[in-house]
């Protein structure tokens, strides 16, 4: 019985959302998704006579309620970030998801940034660290 295994990458297909949904199919689980994107890991086990006529058709539908809730707490965000700022001495800062979406990408939001020890406002937001509409 022939198998596929790997996971099926989901996302908005575009900012204005409208219900629209892109996908792409992975073989090895990614490292990262964009904020955007959630993965669902998928195995496909068919029968050999499957292939003599194919002939499949297949509906996913993810109730809401079957959505399990998001185990990121801000305690755990909090804790998380003063440990990379002990181990690593940057300062760590977890930005909600719609404030990433709605930040300057240059500037990751700042409205500057430095060149060679020298503040720069940022060019593409023009100082604000907003995304340009």
């Amino acid at each position: 019985m022939p198998i596929a295994e790997g996971y099926l990458v989901v996302s908005k297909k575009s900012p204005d959302w409208k219900g629209r949904l892109a996908a792409r199919w992975l073989e090895k689980r990614p490292k990262r998704t964009n904020p955007s994107e959630i993965l669902i890991g998928v195995l496909i086990e068919v029968p050999d006579q499957i292939f003599e006529r194919p002939q499949l058709t297949a509906v996913i539908k993810v109730e809401k309620a079957d959505v399990p809730p998001s185990e990121i707490t801000k305690t755990v965000m909090l804790k998380a970030e003063q440990v990379l700022q002990a181990q690593t001495g940057l300062r760590v800062e977890f930005l909600p998801e719609k404030a990433i979406a709605e930040s300057c990408a240059a500037c990751m939001g700042k409205g500057s940034y430095e060149a060679n020890g020298v503040p720069i406002i940022c060019p593409d937001c023009k100082g604000t660290g907003l995304k340009e509409a």
